[in-house]
């Protein structure tokens, strides 16, 4: 009797306590995080703009990916919000200080709970070098839907998701970049 109520107990010890981690291989073996601040991703590299949260700074800034490594921001989704990044090949901007730029065939951004998650998800991620990601706490129609209050974080990576695959021009090359734009209201 002693020894079946042990086991009932350890069975419900263990099934309370035995759930699989939602973020476990979201971080490619390998890959180095580089975490940043929303207003280092964001703002302009000279530094004379400074982005707020969820915008950018009106014009496209760089976003650059280096080899084997994940660049993340976290912030926390508000309510009744609504963002959308865009990004293009990138381009020399020399009024925000933006000096020769090295674009990327593609780029991987996405939206997650898990910090450097690099796994694609349907309207939380893409990889391309032109394209955009929006997300939202309205339950709108492809958007990618965040919970108001909960920290999510952004990965921006040139790999690609599927393989792993660097897609800067050159292999031999440190990383490379698109620029962006962050719209939220």
């Amino acid at each position: 009797m002693i020894q079946l109520l042990v086991l009932q107990l350890a069975t419900v010890f263990n099934d309370g306590f035995e759930q699989e981690d939602p973020c476990a291989g979201a971080i490619p073996e390998g890959f180095f995080i580089e975490e940043k601040t929303w207003q280092q991703t964001w703002s302009a590299p000279n530094g004379r703009v400074q982005a707020t949260f969820p915008n950018s700074i009106g014009s496209a800034v760089p976003l650059f990916g280096k080899k084997q490594t994940l660049v993340v921001n976290s912030f926390v989704a508000g309510p009744n919000q609504y963002a959308t990044i865009f990004f293009d090949p990138a381009q020399a901007n020399s009024s925000i200080g933006y000096g020769q730029p090295n674009p990327a065939l593609a780029m991987f951004v996405g939206i997650s709970e898990c910090r450097g998650d690099l796994r694609p998800k349907q309207f939380c991620s893409t990889f391309n070098n032109t394209g955009s990601v929006t997300w939202s706490t309205m339950n709108l129609p492809s958007t990618c839907p965040l919970i108001p209050g909960k920290t999510y974080w952004m990965t921006i990576s040139p790999h690609s998701p599927e393989d792993l695959i660097f897609a800067c021009p050159n292999p031999d090359q440190s990383g490379c970049d698109v620029q962006a734009v962050h719209r939220g209201q």
